[in-house]
């Protein structure tokens, strides 16, 4: 049995999909992150150049270097994906990852996050949380919008692909699942005002129930007047609450800031 908490996926039409929505070529290098029992491995070693599995559970990961031991493009790594060097990858010039996995509901945040601040990839297709999922795909002005998908807009484009029922793994999650594809967003790549951005971001969300004036004249120690004149100025309403401000316009108004 593995040591750590895993849902392993059994629904091979899921699988299928999933081999199906990464578009693989026969050229391609692939990061597997959480590879379990190996059930999307065997989709996608026959098809590509290269595939490198991340397995933290040291017996699943021992049973996946025997599964596919006829297979010399297959690498499987023992390793906390958080603390594994995506740089360690050995690519040829010119060639980006693809990264592929059913992600760890309690740790999916990190492994996003460890992912968008290596650049070399060109597309990432993973199962996660429905609920993490709605936040990631989550519009201005519904109540899903949060600080996640204000920095997953910043970093990548997203596209929801579909839903997957709590019945389709062994064993049965408490939630449903949901994939979505991300390809990274070079739209604000050279951005010069990040660090506060994010800071921005960070103050307001910080009380959400609040207007983006109070929270950020609070978070920032403005005089409140001042703060007011930033917003106007940035086409926010007065009253707007974080969850219905989108990425352009707190990059408009961290831009004013910081002038």
């Amino acid at each position: 049995m593995p040591r750590f908490d895993q849902n392993f996926l059994v629904d091979k039409n899921v699988v299928e999909k999933i081999v199906n929505r990464c578009n693989f070529s026969s050229q391609d290098f692939v990061l597997e992150i959480g590879a379990g029992n190996g059930v999307l491995t065997e989709k996608i070693v026959s098809r590509v150049a290269k595939v490198v599995a991340i397995e933290i559970d040291k017996n699943l990961a021992n049973r996946l270097k025997e599964k596919f031991f006829s297979f010399k493009n297959f690498e499987v790594i023992n390793k906390d994906f958080l603390y594994f060097d995506l740089n360690s990858v050995n690519l040829p010039v010119g060639r980006k990852l693809k990264i592929v996995g059913n992600i760890p509901y309690s740790i999916t945040t990190p492994i996003i996050e460890k992912i968008f601040k290596y650049f070399n990839w060109d597309i990432v297709v993973m199962m996660m949380q429905k609920e993490v999922a709605e936040r990631i795909l989550a519009v201005p002005g519904t109540k899903s919008f949060s600080r996640l998908t204000l920095w997953t807009n910043f970093y990548s484009k997203t596209e929801p692909l579909f839903e997957v029922t709590k019945t389709c793994f062994r064993p049965v999650p408490k939630v449903d699942s949901f994939v979505v594809k991300f390809v990274p967003n070079y739209d604000y790549f050279d951005y010069k005002f990040k660090i506060d951005l994010f800071r921005i971001i960070k103050i307001a969300f910080s009380q959400r129930r609040k207007t983006i004036l109070n929270s950020l004249s609070h978070g920032l120690k403005l005089d409140k007047k001042l703060v007011e004149k930033y917003i106007v100025n940035s086409g926010i309403k007065l009253t707007s609450r974080p969850e219905c401000i989108g990425l352009e316009n707190f990059m408009k108004l961290v831009e004013i800031i910081s002038k």
